[in-house]
């Protein structure tokens, strides 16, 4: 079931596209759908952090090539000029095919953004898993390589911020809607595998508020100074954690779990 901007609900099914469509136009190239933490690729651009699994599973690549390509143009679309301005005949022809095309594949603009958002979440799951593996390394040494991506993905041409941070202001009247409840999720992912690689929860959490701090105050003030303030920040938390006698530290952590 899938929530409208208005309110309205009704049961989605999804239909297997032919391969008949024609191209019209290419896929703008441009900055995709905003990451928490990093800058992907999909094709040219893709901007999107860590693979989550919804009610059904894990989310997948997309079957049909042109199931891809209106993907791929929502995705740009939806992060340029956010969801309720975009129009499904833009997301058409910016995929390059028809809107009839569009709305065998997707029933409504709802039903795509969902599958937009769960796309981008499940992208970045090979980057996300080589942070983890170097927190999980060396925490410090972790810290510096995920700020090192914020300072690149911050930097990139046509940054606008978080996606799923935009997504879940946008909606923020449809707290429902499947798209926030998936946005939601992905925040929730990314906070619990940084809780697995840092052994704390409660340093996990605090970690997080640093990240999602950071690139709010960067949206808003375009200091590239505040990247560095928020690696020292993130910094001091795990070091203030792994003190021996802390109870958030690692190495309490790995004690409790062995009593």
């Amino acid at each position: 079931m899938w929530w409208t901007a208005t309110g309205r609900i009704w049961a989605h099914r999804p239909r297997r596209l032919g391969q008949g469509a024609s191209a019209k136009a290419r896929v703008v190239a441009g900055p995709i759908f905003g990451s928490d933490l990093h800058a992907g690729d999909v094709g040219a651009w893709v901007h999107s952090p860590v693979s989550i699994h919804t009610p059904g599973g894990p989310v997948s690549r997309p079957e049909s090539p042109a199931r891809s390509r209106i993907l791929e143009a929502a995705y740009a679309q939806f992060y340029t000029h956010g969801f309720k301005r975009t129009g499904m005949e833009a997301i058409a022809i910016a995929a390059g095919l028809t809107k009839r095309t569009l709305y065998q594949t997707f029933d409504s603009k709802d039903a795509l953004l969902t599958a937009v958002v769960e796309y981008a979440a499940a992208l970045s799951m090979p980057r996300i898993s080589r942070w983890i593996a170097a927190l999980e390394a060396d925490p410090l040494a972790g810290i510096d390589a995920v700020f090192a991506d914020l300072a690149q993905w911050t930097g990139a041409p046509g940054w606008m911020g978080s996606g799923f941070t935009r997504i879940v202001t946008e909606m923020a009247d449809l707290p429902d809607h499947p798209a926030n409840r998936v946005a939601r999720a992905h925040k929730e992912a990314i906070e619990a595998r940084l809780a697995q690689a840092l052994g704390s929860a409660a340093l996990a959490s605090e970690i997080m508020i640093v990240l999602e701090g950071t690139l709010i105050l960067f949206l808003i003030r375009r200091d590239k100074d505040l990247i560095a303030a928020g690696a020292r920040a993130a910094r001091t938390l795990v070091k203030a954690a792994r003190r021996p006698g802390n109870p958030l530290s690692l190495e309490h952590f790995i004690v409790s779990r062995n009593r």
